[in-house]
């Protein structure tokens, strides 16, 4: 066998070795980017906020039109440093699903969190190759003690124009300064009311509010053919915009009105 046929098998033998591997991709999916605040006054809540199904922290982003997308990877620092420095470490990974877009991969709620701490987070797009991009624009939020106390509830039925009352905490550590109530017809699926109003107590005692109190919602007084329901947002901190960084939110509580 001569030379040049010794160097070709080696040539193909190589070949055939290597170049069935899988070449990593080279290029990274892009940055993601996060969800602006809205402001308390708006209906509609987006980007980072306090849940209202658990006690957590609510982030979102927009989803990465990269194909080949494997997920996102979600980083959080506690600010817990007299320094004010900032450790980021991974906190979960939240996996795309592509074969069935009702299932969303633009959100997480970090429920391992303590109150009056802020946290900061950050995403980066994870592609199928393992390849990370750069990391997104980075949010924070603190979350404080929810509302508790919250009537009416399901427990005895309503007047037809309710009055609303919860109480907070009087802990001087949680700024909270204003209330957002929403109030929502479930029968007909619609909003009928959203209103702010100053925080009044600070001795946690509670505070109430009668529904419709400013005369613009859209059903003056309530129905007992229809099921209604409620919730309350405590504000605290906010940043130059007057999106807050500080506060919690109730539950959704459901009620109806006496016949």
């Amino acid at each position: 066998m001569n030379k040049m046929l010794v160097l070709m098998i080696t040539i193909l033998l190589m070949f055939t070795i290597f170049g069935c591997e899988d070449i990593e991709d080279p290029n990274p999916p892009q940055r993601p980017v996060m969800v602006p605040k809205s402001l308390p006054w708006e209906y509609v809540e987006k980007g980072i906020d306090a849940d209202d199904i658990v006690t957590g922290i609510f982030v979102e982003w927009y989803r990465n039109p990269d194909p080949g997308m494997d997920g996102y990877i979600v980083y959080r620092a506690a600010d817990t440093s007299d320094t004010g420095k900032l450790d980021f470490v991974r906190k979960d990974t939240v996996f795309s699903y592509p074969l069935n877009p009702m299932l969303s991969d633009t959100e997480f709620v970090d429920t391992d969190v303590d109150f009056g701490t802020i946290y900061y987070y950050f995403v980066r797009a994870l592609g199928i190759s393992e390849n990370k991009s750069e990391p997104s624009d980075t949010v924070r939020y603190s979350l404080t003690p929810p509302p508790s106390n919250c009537l009416p509830n399901l427990s005895e039925p309503a007047e037809n124009i309710p009055e609303f009352s919860w109480q907070y905490s009087n802990d001087f550590q949680f700024g909270i300064n204003y209330y957002y109530i929403r109030v929502e017809n479930l029968t007909t699926r619609s909003v009928i009311w959203f209103y702010g109003v100053p925080r009044l107590d600070y001795t946690g005692q509670g505070q109430t509010l009668r529904y419709n109190a400013d005369g613009k919602a859209s059903e003056a007084v309530l129905s007992p053919q229809n099921t209604y329901r409620w919730k309350i947002d405590a504000i605290g901190r906010q940043n130059i915009d007057g999106s807050e960084i500080e506060g919690s939110e109730s539950r959704w509580i459901t009620f109806q009105i006496k016949d």
